[in-house]
């Protein structure tokens, strides 16, 4: 059984006897790690005992399209930063995330978190940028080290790197970032252990003021969105592999005669193949006999399991079937929610979890922007707690009921402020801006309003004053 990821314990120390501690716990993760990468892009294990080589290997990859489903309906809109009204420090950050199009960062996070379960987030200054920046780092390269307190704080973060030397060693290469400074380590022993750590660079000051290194968890247990449901995912492709193994079977069966022979001996039996193929006929006597030598399968029985397997990935993983008619129809924005409601429960505790890293993300950005002289006692100027990330899903929605259902809440007693209900349109990216576009709309409606009002004031005054000189012509 692979050993399900933990969190990686060390002493509050950086040196080769922590550092040696905590590569051989995250080495003991790989083998999990491996697999689930495999899985996600159809490499599946097949049952040597039940699977020859030559045998059909058929995969059918629930395990993708979990992970595509989530990731696509929590990322496929951007998530849209927040910040208090009137913080410009906040602001400022926001500014600079979007100009760095942390879009596609958050994108790669959601992908490798739905994948292996945790994934991280290495911020660092750019040597050739005044602001930092942050990339994606997969649990394969990268990891965290906490101290075994109730609140565990980070130790340091670890990217890990492998080359092959001069003499043809496996040399592992760690980049170490601890709450101060950044340093690198090598060791040449790889495959034993303990391994000799040497230190090849020396500590540095990385200006983050904390472990630039953020490592985000999928869930509390740190599970990958299909890990549960791999026993099924196996069953399924092996009842399709075996589905498959007996139609091949079938085109290929044996043909038995009974009463007649085709020959004698192999050359009279190849030349008697030949002739049967190319003719298409078979003469016999009146009392011999001909049939195929079949399995029989109950394909009424076959694809009754395999519908149920089909069921119980969905089920259990609390993603609906896209393809099942069933599932779109005509169904109205309620009745699709009901049937998003098992994975809007799963999108929510990632939410939960991804927020913790922004915080993090914004309190590293903040530090290295606003205190240069790297003042430990520093208090961060942007209201860091009260910024968020908010996540508009990528959902089906019925525009028409939804705009119906938003004008009674925003009109009559008011219960929604406009500003607020276009944060629940999937079709407004930018709230704030699109209320700022509306407004200018209306303005500029109240202002073609006004100029037709006074061109018609305006032109009928000569009109009727035309109109009364011509009264009192005729009177006269």
């Amino acid at each position: 059984m692979l050993k399900l990821s933990q969190d990686i314990i060390v002493d509050p120390v950086v040196d080769g006897r922590t550092l040696e501690i905590a590569f051989s716990q995250w080495l003991e993760f790989q083998p999990r790690y491996e697999k689930l990468r495999r899985y996600y892009l159809g490499d599946h294990d097949f049952n040597p005992e039940t699977h020859s080589e030559d045998q059909n290997r058929i995969v059918s990859n629930h395990c993708r399209y979990i992970t595509d489903v989530l990731v696509g309906y929590q990322y496929g809109n951007e998530p849209r930063y927040h910040c208090e009204d009137g913080d410009l420090a906040g602001e400022e950050l926001i500014d600079i995330m979007h100009g760095q199009d942390k879009w596609s960062v958050d994108i790669d996070i959601g992908l490798d978190l739905s994948i292996y379960g945790r994934t991280c987030e290495l911020v660092y200054n750019p040597s050739d940028k005044d602001v930092p920046n942050s990339t994606e780092i997969d649990p394969m390269h990268g990891f965290v080290a906490y101290t075994g307190t109730v609140e565990k704080d980070s130790v340091f973060g670890v990217v890990v790197y492998s080359y092959t030397n001069n003499n043809n060693r496996v040399v592992y290469r760690l980049y170490v970032y601890d709450t101060a400074n950044f340093s690198v380590w090598e060791t040449e022993n790889a495959a034993s252990s303990p391994r000799t750590w040497r230190l090849v660079e020396e500590p540095v000051p990385h200006g983050f003021g904390r472990v630039p290194l953020i490592e985000y968890k999928n869930n509390r247990n740190a599970l990958s969105d299909f890990e549960g449901i791999i026993p099924l995912q196996d069953a399924y492709n092996s009842l399709l592999s075996d589905r498959q193994d007996n139609q091949d079977s079938f085109a290929q069966a044996m043909l038995v005669l009974t009463g007649a022979v085709m020959g004698r001996t192999p050359e009279e039996m190849a030349d008697s193949k030949k002739i049967l193929k190319k003719n298409a006929i078979l003469q016999l006597d009146e009392d011999s006999v001909a049939q195929y030598l079949t399995k029989q399968t109950d394909e009424a029985g076959v694809e009754l399991i395999q519908s149920r397997f089909h069921d119980d990935i969905c089920r259990f993983s609390m993603i609906p079937d896209l393809s099942d008619e069933k599932f779109a129809g005509n169904a109205s924005g309620v009745a699709m929610a009901y049937k998003l409601f098992g994975t809007d429960q799963v999108v929510s505790r990632k939410q939960s979890q991804v927020q913790k890293g922004f915080t993090r993300r914004c309190k590293l950005y903040d530090y290295r922007i606003n205190n240069p002289t790297m003042n430990p006692s520093y208090t961060p100027v942007a209201d860091i707690d009260r910024m968020t990330i908010t996540f508009n899903l990528n959902a089906p929605q019925d525009i028409s009921y939804i705009a119906s259902a938003l004008s009674q809440l925003t009109g009559g007693a008011k219960i929604l402020s406009a500003e607020t209900a276009r944060t629940l349109v999937s079709a407004i990216p930018d709230p704030k801006a699109e209320n700022e576009l509306v407004a200018a709309e209306s303005e500029e409606d109240a202002a073609r309003m006004r100029d037709t009002f006074d061109y018609d004031a305006v032109d009928r005054l000569p009109r009727r004053q035309a109109e009364d000189e011509d009264a009192e012509d005729s009177d006269e």
